[in-house]
């Protein structure tokens, strides 16, 4: 799986924390989605 993305929630939704991490596998069609809080 290849890393796509970062996003950290607060530019999403405010007053929100956290990382939403995306990566992708292009041979096998499959997108995952991670979330990671402190």
């Amino acid at each position: 799986m290849k890393y796509l993305a970062q996003i950290q929630w607060d530019t999403v939704l405010e007053e929100t924390e956290g990382n939403a991490y995306l990566e992708i596998c292009r041979d096998c069609r499959i997108i995952a989605f991670l979330h990671q809080q402190t």
